[in-house]
């Protein structure tokens, strides 16, 4: 919960921090369904990627060298717990992860039309696996807060996200990505619509 502390002082702070135990609550349950994804990323947690790069269409965490053939065997076999990957291109440790949804495209239309970013708090609205998030820290926003109802998708780089430096990305789960008083907070908010406004 990191970025509360970049947001201004509120009488819903206490409420947000009863929600936010509780959903962790939630979903750290120790169920079948939690565990599916929970487990590949604590086991992707092991790794800490040395190179980020996310101004280019491909998000890229960690380089191929970075990692040896039986680890990234095994990188690929548990980043397989959250197909289909509805966002993207990505590439972990060398292994090129395509995307249902080219976000990249849906990125080059909102590029020209976007605030300027610097030092904002910024909410994600339905964040997904974090795509959108990544490439907005080139522009150097104080805070991304990506709200994601789906524990797949929460999972998905929940530990990667804080490897960036110079600003702080956390997604929250959240019951309904509409249902938060934390989002009416924010400086900035993004909610890309789906394929079908394409």
């Amino acid at each position: 919960m990191e970025y509360l502390s970049s947001l201004a002082p509120s009488p819903f702070t206490e409420s947000i921090i009863t929600e936010h135990k509780a959903r962790q609550k939630w979903v750290n349950q120790q169920k079948k369904g939690f565990l599916r994804y929970r487990n590949p990323c604590s086991f992707l947690s092991r790794f800490k990627a040395g190179t980020l790069e996310f101004n280019q269409d491909l998000v890229t965490i960690g380089s191929g060298e970075e990692v040896g053939e039986k680890d990234r065997e095994q990188i690929r076999e548990n980043l397989r717990a959250f197909m289909p990957w509805r966002k993207g291109p990505f590439s972990v440790f060398g292994i090129d992860i395509d995307a249902e949804w080219r976000s990249e495209k849906k990125w080059q239309r909102l590029v020209p039309e976007l605030p300027d970013l610097r030092d904002k708090v910024i909410a994600d609205i339905g964040c997904n696996n974090g795509y959108y998030m990544f490439r907005m820290v080139p522009y150097q926003p104080k805070v991304v807060v990506g709200f994601e109802p789906s524990v797949q998708h929460y999972y998905c780089f929940h530990d990667a996200l804080s490897g960036v430096d110079h600003c702080t990305l956390e997604v929250v789960k959240v019951s309904s990505p509409g249902k938060t008083r934390l989002g009416q907070r924010c400086t900035c908010s993004t909610a890309m619509p789906g394929p079908a406004c394409d």
